[in-house]
């Protein structure tokens, strides 16, 4: 019986024309997805939603196979066939789920507005509504809201944007211009080297 399953993955590594040692070769990413509690087909859900080229490559080719196939095969090989490393495979999907999970969570927060303003409202019309008053007077712009303290990170390529806004031209970043701002940001940056000031010719 293994023997009948590995000459099927080889006869599917074959069509797809990758090599096995190659294949052998290349970083796992199903561990760190079992790790996580991620299936493949959770991968291929958020790049279904994705509109990087590559995603819509990879969500093609595993729409084209058959279940049985697609387990044989797992998502090392498939993303060769996709004629890309399990790496980038690794990369589009971190990127497409962060951006969307970005967006999930503000559309659940406006869905819920109204009926959370509904309740405070409510509260607020009660004498000992101090609290809900204080909330509707700062939203209304009644009272001044405190900004709070702001840490801004220059990025070489561009500025971090200020919380809700949006890139140039009303569209949100790639997933991965916003990856690569993020390692960016995180990575450490030495001070310059202290100025070394020549004596005055009186001393």
């Amino acid at each position: 019986m293994g023997a009948k399953t590995r000459n099927r993955k080889d006869e599917l590594l074959r069509r797809l024309d990758i090599d096995p040692k190659a294949l052998a070769a290349q970083p796992q990413i199903a561990p760190l997805l079992k790790q996580c509690g991620i299936l493949p087909a959770r991968v291929i859900e958020v790049l279904r939603a994705d509109p990087e080229a590559a995603s819509l490559a990879i969500v093609a080719l595993w729409d084209s196979l058959t279940p049985a196939n697609r387990n044989l095969l797992g998502l090392e090989a498939l993303a060769m066939a996709a004629h890309m490393t399990p790496r980038r495979l690794w990369e589009l999907y971190c990127g497409a789920n962060l951006m969307q999970s970005r967006e999930s969570i503000g559309t659940m927060i406006a869905d819920a507005l109204p009926a959370i303003m509904r309740v405070t409202i409510k509260q607020a019309k009660k004498v000992k509504g101090y609290s809900e008053r204080e909330h509707i007077y700062k939203a209304a712009r009644v009272l001044p809201t405190p900004k709070g303290s702001v840490i801004n990170i220059g990025t070489p390529a561009a500025q971090e944007l200020e919380d809700g806004d949006e890139a140039e031209g009303g569209m949100l970043e790639g997933a991965d211009d916003f990856l690569m701002r993020a390692s960016r940001a995180m990575g450490v940056k030495a001070l310059p080297p202290p100025e070394i000031l020549a004596p005055d010719e009186d001393e």
